[in-house]
């Protein structure tokens, strides 16, 4: 598939939870790479994921905001995880793709596009699977960010997962052009 075509996928899981998450929820979690570790989100936070499509850039907003996109007649801003986390760059491949997500800002529900190297599955976690994180790990991220770690096993090879908490991490005011107050809806 060329990356001029756009791919939708929606996302259509029920986990029959509640969509506030704490430190040690078990549910169904959106898995993703990013700089070649694995990360997740809760399910319930993610809207859709859709194929690589044209990304318009928007002046004086921050160095990690991609742009927009318009997606259902609706201007959604898109973040480059890897930008917004300092990683190093990459360019995109067939297998980079946007995953939309809801996000709250201060009582306020919004979306914004989420640019990863690729999506890799949805898992669900027991309760049991779900670690805080220690104070001894060493990540590349900040600690503010996440939520706790799971490790999954495939026969031989396990992989860890640190699950991430995006209305942590202020999406919807970090996506504002510089010097601009957060309007009521982006």
């Amino acid at each position: 598939m060329s990356l001029g075509k756009r791919r939708v996928m929606p996302v259509l899981f029920n986990t029959g939870g509640n969509s506030e998450m704490n430190e040690t929820a078990a549910g169904k979690y959106l898995t993703f790479a990013l700089a070649g570790k694995t990360y997740g989100i809760d399910i319930l936070k993610v809207h859709e994921i859709i194929g690589l499509m044209p990304i318009t850039q928007v002046p004086t907003t921050r160095e990690f905001v991609r742009g927009v996109i318009v997606l259902r007649h609706r201007v959604t801003y898109v973040v480059d995880l890897r930008r917004f986390f300092k990683f190093e760059g990459q360019r995109n491949t067939e297998r980079s793709c946007i995953i939309i997500v809801q996000v709250n800002h201060n009582e306020q529900k919004d979306k914004v596009g989420l640019l990863v190297d690729e999506v890799c599955e949805v898992v669900a976690l027991k309760e049991d699977q779900i670690e805080p994180m220690s104070e001894e790990t060493e990540i590349e991220i900040s600690r503010e960010f996440v939520l706790g770690t799971a490790r999954i096993q495939k026969g031989k090879i396990a992989t860890v997962v640190m699950l991430l908490d995006f209305d942590a991490m202020g999406l919807v005011a970090a996506v504002v052009p510089v010097g601009k107050d957060v309007p009521p809806s982006v």
